[in-house]
């Protein structure tokens, strides 16, 4: 039987690539068949119950919900031992071990080798006892690890069904298993396990989600009468009500999220040449977020007319909000995505033409996904969400990049498995599952589902030549968008922040929209009494001087008002209670100055004289006549 078994372990191993002992310069485990075989054919040594050390485990700082401090390294051995020894092992703990075996086991098949020599071990009673003391053995000590290996064995199955459905090497040594260790030793044990395996077997894998029975789900705003006539390649923005598209929106992708199973999110299988074999739903997944976001820059920069465009524009931030608010993070950056490509944020006369409650949503939603300290806000924002919730898909994806660099074994002792990276990623992946805990109170609308799966869009090399037939790289705001103030996009980052207004283009006179109440009121009685056609300007509004209170302002002395152009650099009283600026006192000097030429001026003009006697009076303030004759108020004219 130990012939038998040592053989099995070394073609085990050479089709696996791993196994339980050391580690190769690649990284992953290898099992030393001249060291190891003849510890299993020795049935008196037992690795899993060797005594601790610093050679096989290294505890860490944490404590566990048991009270003792958690494992940061140690031998496969030792991780097995814990799981299956006398004492329960956390449930945080077991669950890690399992979620990722293959990071220190290889494959499935070594893992089933693995929990068959415990298994063998925990069975072996030993000869130095009486046959009282074996009854007793056997009852407190062989019962209660029997059962552990038989629980962590199916919740391996639990964690790990896809394995068993696609790998039908593991399914016969789990059987094999049953058959030749667990029925010996316990009939209705090795039936529990049996009844299990085939009930993983044939369970389907993307299950729809359970219905919500505990509210009315709310009626549709749009149902598939209205798209029963749509065909692809008419299906477009203007056709969906942003409500229902964004709730059809999140329907998919919870489906497609939940789809998602735990082996998948393991050292980066979406990356690997088998991808579509080893991680089929995380792919689906992001086929949609693509697929969305180009359907979203081909409905912008296929339509000509810019009134349309920016319709659609506009009923594109409007899903994107519905998304966010539904907790659709993921559906909302697919949508996000769409806005900041190249090809739809230099649309300035579109964005220019955006309504005001576009721009307040998109000022609410924006802030959220800027991507600039690794997703700060996003994450807070998710660390307040409670389920039902999709978050975004590539935020994980990229955390899990991130950790899977580090080594899963020790540099400084290759036996001793990294167990601090497999506690961190095997955290991600169960706060993935956190969010589908609880399935959406929504009604589906099956015909706009099914457009929405089978989206048609422009190639994206394509999008930008799309893009500049739509507005030329050298168009300036159209007459539709000539009294509008055009929006000017700006990256920051990496991500599109689009400015409400365009300094530099901005010629009008300022908007009374942020100025304080008092203040417009002054406004509008400038304009009322400037001439026609002409507006105060910027500098008037700045001078504009406000008192506690409307009386205060009637007080003010008219003669202190304006002296000279209307240019905004009269002078003006102090108010009361307020100490005069420095403009009121330097006014007040030159007024009060009998030789000013400021104030001989001001008495030339409201003399109403004629030409001849401003010329001599010009001369006797010694300024030039002719450049003073042109600037002279005709006579009979009343001009200040």
């Amino acid at each position: 039987e130990s012939e038998s078994e040592s053989e099995s372990d070394e073609s085990d191993d050479e089709s696996a690539g791993a196994a339980v002992g050391g580690r190769t310069s690649a990284g992953e485990a290898e099992t030393d068949d001249s060291d190891d075989g003849e510890a299993w054919d020795d049935l008196s040594f037992d690795p899993f119950e060797e005594e601790e050390g610093p050679s096989n485990v290294v505890l860490g700082n944490e404590i566990d919900e048991y009270g003792s401090q958690v494992i940061d390294a140690a031998t496969v051995y030792k991780l097995i031992q814990r799981c299956t020894g006398d004492e329960p092992p956390s449930g945080r703990f077991l669950k890690d071990v399992v979620l990722m075996f293959a990071y220190f086991c290889g494959s499935g098949l070594a893992f089933v080798r693995l929990l068959t020599r415990r298994f063998v071990r925990v069975t072996k009673v030993p000869e130095d006892l009486s046959e009282q003391e074996q009854e007793v053995w056997k009852r407190k000590t062989m019962l209660p690890r029997m059962l552990r290996v038989t629980n962590v064995l199916k919740v391996w199955m639990d964690v790990h069904p896809r394995l068993f459905q696609r790998s039908p090497e593991v399914v016969d040594a789990v059987r094999t298993f049953v058959r030749d260790c667990l029925e010996p030793a316990s009939t209705q044990l090795a039936g529990n396990v049996l009844a299990h395996l085939q009930r993983k077997l044939s369970e389907e894998l993307t299950a729809p989600p359970p219905k919500h029975r505990l509210h009315k789900c709310p009626k549709v705003k749009m149902s598939s009468a209205k798209l029963k006539n749509v065909t692809r390649d008419e299906f477009s923005l203007d056709q969906l009500h942003p409500l229902e598209a964004a709730r059809q929106i999140t329907l998919i992708d919870e489906r497609l999220y939940r789809a998602i199973q735990p082996d998948e999110c393991l050292q980066q299988s979406w990356t690997k040449r088998n991808k579509a074999e080893l991680a089929p739903n995380v792919l689906a997944m992001i086929k949609q977020f693509c697929d969305l976001g180009l359907w979203v820059v081909t409905q912008l920069v296929s339509e000509k007319n810019i009134e349309k465009r920016a319709g659609r524009l506009s009923k594109a931030i409007h899903i994107a909000y519905e998304c966010v608010r539904l907790k659709n993070w993921n559906g909302a950056m697919a949508v996000l995505s769409g806005l900041q490509n190249s090809a739809v944020y230099r649309l300035r006369n579109t964005w220019a033409l955006l309504p005001s409650s576009a721009w307040d949503m998109w000022e609410e939603i924006q802030p959220t996904f800027r991507c600039d300290e690794n997703f700060a806000a996003l994450r807070s924002a998710l660390k307040e969400s409670s389920p039902p919730a999709v978050p975004y898909l590539g935020m994980f994806l990229s955390d899990l990049t991130f950790i899977d660099s580090e080594t899963n074994f020790v540099d400084e002792n290759p036996h001793l498995v990294n167990f601090v990276k497999i506690r961190y990623v095997a955290g991600i992946i169960e706060h993935m599952a956190f969010f589908v805990s609880q399935p959406y109170c929504l009604e589906p609308v099956p015909k706009l589902q099914t457009l929405l799966l089978s989206l048609r869009f422009i190639p994206e090399p394509e999008l930008f030549q799309a893009s500049v037939a739509c507005e030329s790289r050298r168009s300036r705001p159209s007459a539709d968008t000539a009294g509008k103030k055009p929006k000017s996009p700006s990256k920051q980052g990496s991500w599109i922040q689009f400015a409400k207004r365009d300094k530099e283009a901005d010629t009008r006179a300022p908007s009374t929209g942020s100025l304080p109440r008092k203040k417009k009121k002054w406004y509008r009685s400038l304009r009322r009494s400037s001439a026609p056609g002409s507006q105060p300007s910027s500098e008037d509004l700045n001078n504009i001087k406000l008192s506690s209170s409307d009386s205060a302002a009637k007080e003010a002395d008219s003669d202190g008002a304006a002296v000279g152009t209307s240019g905004g650099g009269g002078a003006m009283k102090a108010l009361p209670g307020r100490a005069p600026s420095v403009r009121q006192q330097a006014a007040a000097r030159a007024a009060s100055s009998p030789n000013s030429s400021r104030s001989k001026l001001k008495e030339c003009s409201e003399s109403r004289s004629s030409s001849a006697d401003l010329r001599g009076r010009a001369e006797s303030l010694e300024l030039d006549p002719a450049t003073h004759a042109k600037s002279a108020p005709k006579e009979g004219s009343h001009d200040e």
